[in-house]
C-alpha cells in the first residue's frame, strides 16, 4: 500500500491490531483497513497475478487498478480526518455560537490521531516527538498539548520569535510545574524537570527555508527535521502557527517528500477575508480559496492535518 499520514497503510494497521482497541470505532476502522488492502493486494496482481506479468492485459489491469488505489486512499483519508469548513473560517464552534473563544480548540481534540491509534506504543514508534511552531506564552501553545494530546511526548521543540521569550527554557519552570502538578498532564506522566530536561527552545523564525539574515535567523523547517534527525518510526506531532508564513513552509514540505515525517498536522491557517477584518487578517496576501486548496492538496497526499484555531 502507499503512504498515509507519512506512513504506510499497513504500518498504521500493525499498529492498530497491536494496540488495545479502546473502542468500537476503532474496530470497525480496523476492519475497513484491512478489507481495503486485501482489496487492492487482489486486484493488483500480488496474490492471483503474481507470474503473469507478461501479458499486455495483466499490466492494463494493474495501471487501472494503481488509478483506483489513489482514490481508495483518499478516501481512507477522509474516514479520519476532520471536515475542512472555509463558510465557518475554519473555527464551526464559534461561528454557530457554541463558544463565545475565536481560538477555541476543542473542535481538534475528536479527531486525534492518537485517539484512533496508540502513539505510547514503543513496538511501534520509537519516539513521540512535538515540534510547536510559534510557542506565543507557552500555555496556549505546549501546555494545552501536555493537558490534551492523549499521549505522553518524549522530545518537545519549540520556536518563538518574540523578544520576550528569547530565555533559557529553565526560566519556564514556574509555568511548567503549574501546567503540570494536578492536571491530566501530571497523569499523563509529565514531570516538571523531565520536561525541563526533554524541551528544546529556539529562538528563530521558521520558514521555507534557512535565512541567516533575518533577525532573529530563519529555520526551514525541512532542514530542521532532518537536522533534529526524525526517522519514519517517530510520531510526529506538528503545530503550526507562524503568522501567514504557512502558506509557503507547507508548500515546501509537500513538494520535497518532508510531510511523509510528520504524522499529525495542526495549522491556523491566515487569508484575507472581510468576516476576519475584526482581527486584522486584512494584513494577509492569500484568499480563503487558496488556503482551501492548499489544505485540501496536503490531504490528497496523505498528510493528516487540521485548521488550528
Amino acid at each position: 500500500m502507499g503512504k498515509v499520514y507519512g506512513k504506510s497503510v499497513q504500518h498504521h494497521v500493525r499498529h492498530l491490531w497491536t494496540s488495545q482497541l479502546r473502542n468500537p470505532a476503532q474496530l470497525r476502522l480496523v476492519v475497513a483497513l484491512l478489507a481495503t488492502w486485501i482489496f487492492v493486494q487482489y486486484c493488483t496482481g500480488n496474490w492471483l497475478l503474481t507470474g503473469r506479468a507478461e501479458y499486455a492485459t495483466i499490466r492494463d489491469l494493474k495501471e487501472e487498478v494503481q488509478k483506483l488505489k489513489a482514490k481508495v486512499e483518499i478516501h481512507e483519508r477522509r474516514f479520519w480526518l476532520d471536515p475542512l469548513e472555509p463558510i465557518f473560517q475554519y473555527r464551526p464552534k464559534f461561528w454557530l455560537g457554541k463558544t463565545d473563544d475565536v481560538d477555541d480548540k476543542d473542535q481538534v481534540t475528536p479527531y486525534f490521531l492518537a485517539n484512533f491509534v496508540n502513539a505510547s506504543d514503543k513496538n511501534v514508534y520509537d519516539r513521540r516527538i512535538y515540534i510547536d511552531l510559534g510557542l506565543h506564552d507557552f500555555k496556549s501553545s505546549v501546555c494545552w498539548m501536555m493537558q490534551n494530546y492523549p499521549t505522553k511526548f518524549d522530545l518537545v521543540y519549540g520556536f518563538e520569535a518574540d523578544g520576550a521569550l528569547h530565555a533559557d527554557i529553565h526560566t519556564l519552570a514556574s509555568n511548567i510545574t503549574e501546567c503540570v502538578k494536578g492536571t491530566s498532564a501530571e497523569a499523563r506522566g509529565y514531570k516538571t524537570h523531565e520536561v525541563l530536561n526533554t524541551f528544546t527552545f529556539y529562538y528563530n523564525f521558521v520558514g521555507a527555508e534557512d535565512n541567516n539574515k533575518s533577525s532573529p535567523p530563519t529555520r526551514g523547517l525541512s532542514q530542521f527535521v532532518r537536522d533534529i534527525g526524525i526517522k519514519e518510526n517517530d510520531f510526529v506531532v506538528l503545530k503550526m502557527d507562524v503568522e501567514g508564513w504557512e502558506y509557503d513552509i507547507l508548500s515546501r514540505v509537500m513538494d520535497d517528500g518532508t510531510y511523509k515525517f510528520l504524522d499529525e498536522v495542526f495549522v491556523e491557517v491566515h487569508y484575507n477575508h472581510p468576516e476576519m477584518h475584526p482581527w486584522h487578517w486584512y494584513i494577509f496576501k492569500h484568499s480563503r480559496a487558496e488556503i482551501q486548496a492548499l489544505l485540501t492538496r496536503a490531504r490528497d497526499l496523505g498528510m493528516f492535518i487540521h485548521p488550528w484555531p
